[in-house]
């Protein structure tokens, strides 16, 4: 869409993603405009899969206020397309190196990959893949429905009765087919709040693993009130992808805040302040903090976290 927008403007000197400047066209209008746009272009995306140019036609894509139908024309090469998109599919593979790097893994360790969302269509995704792990990406199986046919599988698995499974977990299928289901879930970022200094102090750590005999897990932390005679006191929740020292170090992210009153008045280090973190497999936070001591003073705070 920006490839052909940018040519559109040098053509018409129209700009379609501007609704506030007047361009003496109603904003209905330049709206379908975008519509039609996007519509065009992800047609010639696809296409672009499967071939090494795409044509992009629009006729009377747009009428401007001097009454002159502007029409697009345009061809996109496969070169071109991925040259814009590059520095995106680069920013996937530093991604993949994250999560293996998260699960105490390496390339070595990947016996196939498989490709997931209508994107991975795009034939740079695989060369990036392939030449990032030394094999092809398995595709035998629809991108574009795979996480729905896998979430299906592992429903249904839930549903098996217990004499069809084994002590392992194994299910038996009607074909005699073993299939094992292992589904584990973990912390996926270290939780924890911002204390004196705005540093990052974690209170329930990454990779914490979440199971059917534990799942929920907690962490709990006792500070002290960082300034004298203070009577109420901010709590700002953090996540951070590894373990960093401070909260303004890369990654780390504010997800809730709360507010704690009615502490006891005394010098620094006298009152007690308790945090307490729980987290479901649901991915529901639950935040806790009170002053040790005092009756009554505590708050809470939940947070779903995607």
């Amino acid at each position: 869409m920006e490839i052909v927008h940018n040519k559109f403007i040098a053509d018409s000197g129209l700009d379609i993603f501007d609704l506030k400047k007047d361009q003496g066209i109603a904003n209905k209008l330049i709206m379908e405009a975008q519509q039609k746009l996007k519509e065009a272009t992800e047609a010639a995306k696809k296409e672009l899969s499967l071939s090494e140019s795409a044509k992009i036609e629009i006729p009377n894509f747009l009428k401007d206020e001097g009454g002159t139908v502007h029409h697009i024309d345009f061809e996109i090469t496969r070169e071109e397309f991925e040259n814009s998109i590059s520095e995106l599919i680069w920013q996937s593979k530093t991604a993949v190196e994250t999560a293996l790097q998260s699960a105490n893994m390496t390339i070595d360790n990947i016996s196939r990959i498989v490709l997931a969302g209508g994107s991975t269509r795009v034939p740079l995704v695989k060369t990036m893949l392939s030449e990032m792990f030394g094999k092809e990406p398995y595709s035998d199986m629809d991108p574009e429905t795979i996480v729905a046919t896998g979430a299906s599988i592992f429903g249904a698995s839930l549903g098996v009765p217990a004499d069809k499974l084994t002590d392992t977990g194994e299910v038996f299928a009607e074909d005699q087919l073993d299939k094992q289901f292992i589904w584990q879930n973990i912390v996926t970022h270290h939780l924890g709040i911002e204390v004196y200094g705005r540093k990052f102090s974690t209170i329930i750590a990454k990779n914490t693993e979440l199971s059917d005999d534990q799942p929920i897990v907690s962490g709990t932390k006792v500070y002290t009130v960082p300034r004298d005679n203070a009577t109420e006191l901010a709590i700002n929740v953090y996540q951070a992808p590894s373990d960093v020292e401070y909260i303004t170090d890369e990654g780390a992210v504010c997800i809730g805040e709360l507010f704690l009153t009615g502490i006891p008045a005394g010098p620094v280090g006298s009152a007690k302040i308790i945090v307490n973190f729980e987290i479901d497999r649901q991915n529901l936070l639950k935040v806790e903090a009170s002053c040790l001591g005092s009756d009554g003073t505590s708050r809470s705070l939940e947070i779903r976290r995607t």
